[in-house]
């Protein structure tokens, strides 16, 4: 039953948020998530599997006003789906929500994200599958970002060490939007350091992570 509320959020991620119309896809998220609640106080679905997707759904909608600036109401439903992701006990989804929230923490200037984030990417450890995988390459993706932001200690060169784990990870099960962010993170660092020619090949491997990444949107829609 959990289906296709949970297929309606992935729709709204790939054919709205991630295409930019963050207003569409916050409402798809709010609408999903009001009818998922309905059914759970009616009885009608399966707690935990309604509080896994109902976790999901509000750490879209994190992410979404994230985006937008509204970093009160980021923190609200990050906390909801950690608690929610907790409650249901699947792990994927609770290391999911950690993450997320681990990034809004951190763009809010609450030092505490540093925990957060290292208890996502135990979390995240647990499992084998690709999505589990994922998780472990998307905190060394958040990692490289921080340090990059200067939010966690080092510089160029340990932009490098930690997009390259990012890399490592993402590249062999495709994660493409993944890999584009490690490449972008490196050519960048490359650049800091005065290294144009590794700059330079890092580009040309970035254009054709990115023509696979569109490949693999389009998939989704």
């Amino acid at each position: 039953m959990t289906i296709p509320f949970e297929e309606r959020v992935e729709r709204a991620l790939w054919d709205l948020e991630i295409k930019g119309e963050l207003e569409k896809a916050l409402a798809e998220y709010r609408a999903a998530a009001k009818e998922l609640e309905a059914a759970l106080a009616a009885g009608d679905i399966d707690e935990a599997e309604a509080k896994r997707v109902l976790s999901y759904g509000y750490m879209r909608q994190a992410n979404v006003v994230r985006q937008a600036g509204e970093m009160d109401l980021a923190k609200q439903l990050g906390d909801q789906s950690i608690q929610l992701g907790r409650e249901s006990g699947d792990d994927l989804s609770l290391a999911r929500a950690l993450l997320n929230h681990s990034a809004t923490l951190a763009m809010t200037g609450d030092d505490s994200f540093k925990g957060i984030l290292k208890r996502a990417r135990l979390t995240f450890g647990k499992g084998s599958s690709d999505d589990f995988v994922q998780g472990v390459g998307w905190c060394h993706l958040l990692e490289s970002d921080l340090i990059g932001a200067g939010l966690l200690p080092g510089g160029p060169e340990t932009v490098i060490a930690v997009a390259k784990q990012a890399l490592d990870v993402l590249e062999p099960i495709g994660n493409w939007q993944g890999v584009v962010r490690a490449l972008t993170a490196l050519q960048k660092a490359q650049t800091d350091l005065g290294n144009d020619d590794q700059a330079a090949q890092l580009g040309v491997k970035l254009e054709a992570a990115k023509a696979k990444a569109e490949s693999d949107g389009d998939k989704h829609t």
